[in-house]
Order: C-alpha cells, then structure tokens, then sequence
C-alpha cells in the first residue's frame, strides 16, 4: 500500500515539474536595451533597430513597444532601458 502511494505522489509530483518546466520555456526573455550617453555610443532609436535588427528604419517598432517611456522619438535619455521586441 505504501508502494502505491509513494508512486502515485511521484507521478504527481514528476506531472507538475514537467508542466512548470514547459510553461518557463514559452516565457519568452525580452531583449532590452539600456540607453547610454549619445557622444560616447550614437545611441539613438535609428541606431538601436540598425544593431539590433540590421535596418535603422525600423526604429518604429522599438518606438512603439515603449511609448510609455519615450515621449518624444527624437529623445532617448541615458539610463533608459528600452524593450527590443522580436520581428518576424
């Protein structure tokens, strides 16, 4: 009897990390991107998208994933830390 529920607890158990360790891997991490001193980096919306997606015009898109902490797209300020979202 104690066999049977020492089993069943492990299968129980193993079930539910299985499950934890899927739903961590869907969880994507977003890139980010932490804005530095212009003179020292050309750190600037056209700039990011060029690293980081190979085409400066589309600084649009890292635009609109922060518009809660850019008001003005001619301005990113040291220390900001920008969301770099995925393209597909």
């Amino acid at each position: 009897m104690f066999c049977k529920k020492l089993l069943f607890f492990l299968i129980i158990v193993l079930s539910c990390s299985y499950l934890i360790c899927q739903a961590n891997s869907a969880q994507k991490k977003q890139r980010t991107h932490k804005v530095w001193i212009w003179q020292e980096t050309g750190d600037c919306l056209y700039n990011i998208a060029k690293k980081y997606y190979g085409d400066g015009s589309k600084w649009k898109i890292i635009y609109q994933a922060n518009k809660d902490k850019i008001k003005n797209p001619n301005k990113i300020y040291p220390k900001q830390i920008l969301v770099i979202p995925d393209i597909e």
